[in-house]
């Protein structure tokens, strides 16, 4: 009876298989790529040889001293009331001194990081103008109530719906 088409095909692709795979063991071993079993001759192998040199190396920097940028001045909500000037302000939040200054650094400092000018906080026993016992968040010195009134807006869309003009006189 004859042998299918396919187990031959299959016997063949077996034992080629196994001829490349003695062949290339034979060749990873050092021989000469003969058939399996026979050693050949074997040839040296070349080596190479890797020297390795360490050197120290000095490098010298120099370096160059400028002087620094002037700072960005950064709005703070520190503006201080200048003496003997009397004037126009927006009068953002007002605090009892009792409850400490706290609050009033904090809304200073939003308010100037809101961009209005001039912001800072100031003790409203200082000035006739003011009712006594408070600490005042302002904005802005003005020479006129109009120039104070001018800048009513800005406050409001900062941020201060609360805001109203006040004159600030010792």
């Amino acid at each position: 009876m004859p042998e299918p088409t396919w187990t031959r095909t299959a016997l063949v692709t077996f034992v080629v298989a196994i001829a490349a795979g003695g062949a290339a063991i034979g060749l990873a071993r050092g021989g000469t790529g003969g058939p399996l079993g026979t050693t050949g001759t074997t040839r040296p192998r070349a080596t190479t040889t890797h020297a390795t040199t360490t050197r120290a190396v000095t490098t010298t920097t120099a370096v160059t001293t400028t002087a620094p940028a002037p700072a960005a001045v950064e709005p703070n909500g520190a503006e201080t009331w200048p003496a003997e000037t009397d004037g126009w302000t927006l009068v953002l939040e007002s605090y009892p001194q009792t409850d400490g200054t706290a609050a009033p650094a904090r809304v200073a400092r939003r308010a100037a990081a809101a961009g209005l000018p001039q912001v800072g906080v100031l003790r409203s026993s200082s000035f006739a103008s003011l009712r006594a016992g408070y600490l005042v968040v302002f904005s802005g010195i003005y020479t006129s109530s109009s120039a104070a009134e001018a800048g009513l807006e800005r406050a409001v869309v900062a941020g201060f719906p609360g805001a109203y003009t006040r004159q600030i006189a010792r």
